[in-house]
């Protein structure tokens, strides 16, 4: 290789290590500055107005305990029904909440249908009728986490989400606008700016 093909080729090699770093920077992926932490939580709480389709929110809300937030509490909890199938009781939703933690720091997460194709079935909900008329519907999505609208130790969130699966109890027909409690729990991790406990 001549002298000039080799200083071409470290010249494009360090135009491709600056551009990756520059794109992992932007991606707050940096594995410098970032840990990633895992996450559970559970609980159980109520929906306040049952299933509703857009421009309707069903408000709904939460207690339980979850890893960095202790015993938390919920506020601002929403979500909308983006589809339904009658034929075969699915459908897809979306909406946010907000967890508080003991000491009052807020960790805000959205959730939307996941465009993640290793997550099959997230962002979608499934009714299973009863013998009673009533029906079970079981929730599965994935939560990400909302840095710029978090407080405290969670403003430095930079990334990670978990997958929530929650159980309504016995629903009664006609179903929708039916308020319900249900059960959740979920897995996954956060990823803290480096240096944040």
């Amino acid at each position: 290789m001549t002298p000039k093909r080799i200083g071409f080729g470290l010249v494009a090699l360090s135009a491709a290590f600056v551009l990756a770093c520059i794109i992992t920077e932007a991606q707050g992926k940096d594995p410098s500055k970032v840990v990633t932490k895992p996450f559970k939580v559970d609980g159980e709480g109520d929906s306040v107005t049952g299933l509703v389709f857009p421009p309707l929110f069903s408000c709904h809300d939460a207690t339980g305990t979850a890893t960095h937030l202790g015993a938390y509490t919920t506020k601002d909890g929403k979500f909308s029904i983006e589809s339904f199938d009658p034929a075969t009781l699915i459908g897809e939703f979306h909406g946010s909440v907000v967890f508080v933690a003991a000491n009052g720091d807020e960790l805000k997460f959205t959730y939307q249908a996941s465009a993640n194709p290793e997550l099959d079935g997230t962002g979608k909900f499934y009714g299973v009728p009863q013998e009673d008329g009533t029906l079970i519907a079981t929730f599965i999505q994935e939560f990400t986490p909302v840095p710029e609208e978090s407080t405290g130790r969670f403003a430095k969130v930079t990334g990670g989400s978990f997958i929530m699966t929650a159980t309504s109890e016995p629903v009664p027909a006609p179903y929708f606008g039916v308020p319900f409690a249900f059960t959740w729990e979920g897995e996954g991790s956060l990823e803290f700016a480096a240096g944040i406990k």
